[in-house]
């Protein structure tokens, strides 16, 4: 049934395995045999409905799969992350694919076989920088087809973290959620000061991360979101000041847009949709694998597409879509800032003392602020900072305050020795130095308004004269 041409065939085959499988977990065993053959023909099936059913029908199969020796192991799984370099927006098996991704990674045979490659990594790393990239050195592409590094698999699930569909976003983020769960257990395996999360991919999941927490409507994506942000903290510091150098002003500055106003796009991520060596290598893996009797006007099509998505990569990505912070009505404006502060606070607590110079100079510009969002933003960032280092079990709290500037402290106690909450300091009279302005201008309207009303009356009362003038020359003349 599987080499029937009509793909609704296909589809409903596959669709018998899933529930078989679900249902009868017991013969999973002797169902294994038959099973994989059928599903990987389904992955590699042309339509996308067809690879949806088949990733479904192998969730229930996760633990079974990762026990089965590395080369099935492996086939199955770069599969699966060569499927994401396929999909587009309207593809029904996007969440079906991360979905069983994040079940075969967090099983715990998993960990010993990262860790494996991760030492190799690390161990001939020097070398593939010294004599060239990894897509033209050959232990290079050995491991970028190795399913167990995660530097050159994980960015193909950023597309899919602001996806249009709610499912798909919850997805992705669940998978890089599992992945960095097993990161946890490799520490508790073993106590090194290196990181698990690769850190020239670091950045960008930092980022990515926060653009969920600034965008995201949706209660589960966002706690999810949540505690993804918490797991990338837990890498090394060194790496954290390197983020924090690099884009912690962008995030205040996001954070702190103010209600109605566009955000800043050039200080947000825009992932490419696929790189292009590793696109074109994965397309060519899913189509040599498709059925031979495709016409050439299939063949034809998908090489046009390609000619087109290649010259748009090499053009580069141009984000046009503008993002006014409050027009989405199911999200307050109010929660999110909250919630992108305690992010940075906690994500300050996480650095060295020697960076605390770098986050207090980009607070003490929104401290100093005229605009009360900013402050509000910076104010907030402090507590969460604060809060975090108080529950900690070390009692570093003291010492952390200690090493903000003196000009901080007393520009808080100025803050909160003012009577009213609006004004900069004691020293300010207005609260916004363009408050004078304003009043200025609110006069000159009451004014122009009050010479309106009053030329309206004038008019009035002269209209009414000549009616009166009108009628008492009616009445002379009879």
């Amino acid at each position: 049934m599987q080499c029937r041409r009509e793909w609704e065939v296909r589809h409903g085959c596959l669709l018998g395995l899933k529930y078989l499988v679900a249902v009868r977990q017991e013969m999973l065993e002797d169902l294994l045999v038959y099973l994989l053959p059928a599903c990987k023909a389904g992955l590699e099936d042309r339509d996308d409905d067809v690879r949806a059913v088949a990733a479904e029908s192998l969730i229930p199969a996760a633990a079974a799969i990762v026990s089965l020796g590395d080369n099935t192991l492996h086939s199955i799984v770069m599969l699966l992350w060569d499927i994401l370099l396929d999909l587009d927006d309207l593809s029904p098996s996007t969440s079906s694919v991360m979905n069983l991704l994040s079940e075969i990674y967090s099983q715990p045979e998993m960990v010993p076989k990262m860790l494996e490659t991760l030492k190799l990594v690390e161990k001939e790393e020097l070398d593939l920088n010294k004599q060239s990239q990894p897509e033209d050195h050959g232990n290079g592409v050995r491991f970028a087809n190795n399913p167990y590094v995660l530097s050159t698999l994980t960015p193909r699930l950023w597309p899919f973290m602001r996806h249009s569909i709610t499912s798909v976003r919850h997805s992705a983020i669940r998978t890089l959620e599992r992945l960095l769960e097993i990161g946890n257990r490799r520490n508790s395996f073993e106590s090194t000061g290196n990181g698990f999360w690769p850190a020239v991919i670091l950045g960008d999941a930092l980022r990515i991360v926060f653009q969920n927490l600034l965008l995201e409507s949706k209660d589960e994506i966002l706690l999810s979101s949540k505690r993804v942000w918490r797991l990338l903290l837990q890498c090394p510091e060194q790496d954290l000041e390197a983020a924090a150098r690099l884009y912690f002003s962008s995030w205040i500055n996001l954070t702190a847009t103010p209600y109605g106003s566009p955000l800043d796009a050039t200080k947000m991520f825009w992932p490419v949709a696929l790189p292009r060596k590793s696109h074109f290598r994965a397309a060519a893996k899913m189509k040599a694998v498709r059925n031979d009797q495709e016409s050439e006007a299939y063949f034809s099509s998908e090489i046009a597409r390609g000619n087109i998505l290649q010259e748009n990569q090499n053009d580069g990505v141009f984000i046009t879509t503008k993002i006014i912070v409050g027009a989405d009505s199911e999200k307050s404006v109010t929660h999110t800032r909250v919630v992108t502060a305690s992010a940075l606070g906690i994500f300050v607590s996480r650095l060295p003392k020697v960076s605390y110079l770098i986050i207090i100079e980009s607070l003490w510009t929104d401290l100093t602020s005229f605009s009360g969002v900013q402050r509000q933003v910076a104010a907030m960032i402090l507590v969460s900072w604060c809060k975090e280092l108080r529950n900690r079990e070390c009692p570093i709290s003291h010492e952390s305050l200690i090493c903000l500037p003196e000009k901080v402290q007393c520009w808080l106690l100025d803050l909160l020795a003012c009577s009213d909450p609006s004004f900069q300091q004691r020293a300010l009279f207005f609260p916004m130095l363009n408050f004078q302005e304003l009043m200025l201008k609110c006069v000159m309207r009451r004014i122009l308004y009050l010479d309106w009303l009053n030329l309206v009356v004038r008019f009035r009362i002269l209209f009414q004269q000549l009616i009166l003038i009108g009628k008492q020359s009616v009445l002379m003349r009879q």
